[in-house]
């Protein structure tokens, strides 16, 4: 049974894929579009802009509390799809995955992930968290954040960063992990939090900017230093 959902989720993977990679390769407009909308200017910081937008489109504390808190979640939503990215079995990507025959768009680096596991999709996971965050409190500007994540999904699959299946799974992570965790609004942290904001205003919004690009950008520097530490550390030892 398992393996006939596997198959059939295979299938559906490369069929979706195969369809939007037979436009790749042809257009260097096209191909540089799609690979300069997953650029972090043109999509994490754009759907962070909405969240922002939606902060200061309401003075009403409870809005504000089920926005702060979906920010949070969707990052931890994303870590843990991280993590479920080492954990599970090698799933390689699309521009790697040799049984696909995917056709490389015009402009996208060849080696780019490809020592990275690719389902669920981490992108995937904090854009969907971030836009089911803002359609919690502002439904208009939520639809916005769906469609506005939908392209951006969209891009990394045509660019072969991932499949539609990846997409979906980490879609699915941030919406359910958002939902779930909104009645945490009324938690100790939280509240604290949103006591800076009333109390220390110039503190909290610093820290805001600071975290919520962060968010945006996944926090990748730190992931990079982080990584770079993890590699002398094992050098070390080995020697």
């Amino acid at each position: 049974m398992l393996a006939l959902s596997a198959l059939k989720m295979k299938s559906f993977d490369y069929g979706l894929t195969h369809l939007l990679n037979s436009a790749a390769g042809h257009s260097v407009i096209l191909d540089d579009s799609m690979r300069v909308i997953t650029r972090e200017m043109f999509s994490n910081l754009l759907l962070v802009t909405l969240v922002w937008y939606a902060w200061f489109n309401t003075e009403d504390t409870d809005a504000r509390a089920k926005i702060l808190l979906g920010v949070i979640v969707s990052y931890i939503a994303g870590s843990l799809s991280r993590v479920i990215q080492l954990g599970f079995p090698a799933h390689p990507r699309p521009l790697h995955d040799a049984a696909l025959h995917f056709r490389r768009p015009l402009g996208v680096d060849p080696d780019i992930y490809s020592h990275w596991s690719s389902f669920p999709s981490d992108h995937a996971t904090v854009f969907f968290g971030l836009a089911a965050t803002v359609f919690i409190v502002n439904r208009k500007l939520g639809r916005i954040g769906f469609l506005l994540a939908s392209v951006l999904a969209l891009a990394r699959v045509y660019n072969g960063y991932h499949y539609p299946t990846d997409v979906i799974g980490g879609a699915m992570l941030g919406i359910i992990f958002v939902g779930l965790t909104q009645n945490w609004k009324n938690s100790r942290i939280i509240q604290r939090l949103m006591a800076s904001e009333a109390n220390r205003k110039p503190v909290f919004y610093a820290a805001a900017f600071y975290v919520s690009f962060g968010v945006a950008t996944l926090f990748n520097d730190y992931r990079a230093v982080g990584a770079g530490a993890a590699h002398i550390l094992k050098t070390h030892f080995q020697h």
